[in-house]
């Protein structure tokens, strides 16, 4: 039987529980692998040990084998580590030749330094890589929270990892898996071996079937808070909106560093009756507030997204849902369809979008039907099937 291996620059902690090592992270990317049983899978991501019962977690992952790599978190921590010794260099170049010499396959999530880094040796051999194209790194140093000197370290930075990435795309024996329609569009030029993917979490047995609104009054936003994913530009649209439409009330869900001036907003506006600030809610819970939901919001203006996860689970309850054109939304996304879409960074262009929404029916039906019965193609099944044939393939591995 092959062996896969992957890797996750995403942070884990380690904990012993019941006797048996477990292994923690935010990150919901590791569970897309949990049922894959037809392989075998080990992981390799940067860990450290913690203590479980206080951690915010996404991910389990246990009766595997890791790899584990030295504790970072950012690509900033990682390059300390890295840069700051030669023998830290060798040890990081250990840890990936062997596990190159143990496994066959290799699935790397990027945009990632350490994942390059792990691809380059790599490629020495005839193995086969799957590169997990996760998000467009090319302008994520336009990200507002970078500045002066950050903002041309970012510059640097992404310029390194997008031209790099390009590079490793092109080979013969790499498989690009991208999160997007416009990643897709991309490294098809370089590599017919492009595929759109998403690892996507939802399983055809949570697909929720629910009649369609005769009013639309509940909104939701979940994900990060940060301003890049226009939160404060939500909130002003959603007090406007409130003034003429009093019924109408938000919840947000998600964690960041925004959310002092969220629960500030509302407690100044008055605002406690209309919106509500849930906070963290772990990822396999926030189904039931989206149930209870009429319409998910996606304000963002992040100039890197891929294909935002939480969407996925949006249309999974039957949501309708009111989004920028960020990342790659528009590979499954179909304006006045399934999505309404707005333009990015204009308030205006929000409030009009939520406005049709709340006022005219003829469009709600619309989506509401397109939604539930165009979503075979959201499911963790749909995905896992394309990744079975992909191992599958003798052409390929």
């Amino acid at each position: 039987m092959k062996r896969l291996l992957i890797f996750l620059d995403e942070f884990y902690c380690f904990s012993v529980v019941e006797e048996k090592q477990k292994y923690f992270s935010t990150s919901a990317a590791g569970s897309f692998f949990d049922e894959i049983t037809y392989i075998n899978k080990s992981f390799m991501f940067p860990m450290s040990s913690c203590s479980s019962s206080t951690e915010k977690f996404s991910t389990i992952i246990e009766n595997a084998k890791v790899y584990p790599l030295p504790e970072w978190n950012s690509v900033i921590s990682f390059l300390k580590y890295y840069l700051v010794s030669k023998k830290n260099r060798v040890k990081l170049k250990n840890i990936f030749t062997s596990a190159i010499s143990e496994n066959d396959i290799f699935w790397l999530r990027i945009p990632s330094v350490p994942a390059l880094l792990f691809a380059k040796m790599i490629l020495k051999t005839d193995k086969q890589i799957f590169l997990h194209h996760a998000g467009d790194i090319k302008n994520a140093w336009k990200n507002n929270k970078y500045k002066s000197l950050k903002k041309f370290l970012a510059f640097v930075m992404s310029k390194y990892i997008f031209y790099n990435t390009n590079s490793i795309a092109k080979c013969n024996n790499v498989v690009n898996l991208c999160t997007g329609s416009a990643l897709t569009k991309h490294f098809n030029r370089y590599n017919t071996n492009t595929i759109f993917f998403i690892d996507s979490l939802i399983k055809k047995n949570e697909l929720i079937t629910k009649e369609c609104p005769s009013k639309i009054n509940n909104f939701i936003y979940v994900g990060r808070l940060t301003e890049d994913k226009g939160i404060k530009e939500l909130l002003n649209v959603i007090k406007y909106i409130i003034t003429f439409n009093p019924k109408i009330n938000l919840k947000i869900i998600g964690f960041g560093p925004l959310e002092k001036y969220i629960i500030e907003f509302i407690n100044f506006n008055n605002l406690k009756k209309n919106i509500n600030f849930v906070g963290y809610i772990p990822n396999d819970k926030i189904h039931k507030f989206l149930y209870m939901s009429d319409v998910f919001i996606l304000p963002s203006k992040a100039p890197y997204e891929g294909f935002p996860r939480v969407i996925l689970e949006a249309w999974a309850n039957s949501l309708i849902v009111v989004s920028t054109r960020v990342g790659g939304i528009e590979g499954l996304g179909v304006d006045k369809k399934n999505v309404l879409f707005c333009e990015k960074d204009s308030e205006d262009s929000l409030r009009n979008a939520i406005e049709k929404i709340i006022s005219d029916k003829n469009l709600i039906k619309i989506m509401h039907h397109y939604i539930q019965t165009n979503r075979g193609s959201i499911t963790k099944e749909y995905y896992q099937d394309i990744l079975s044939n992909l191992l599958k393939d003798n052409n390929k591995v």
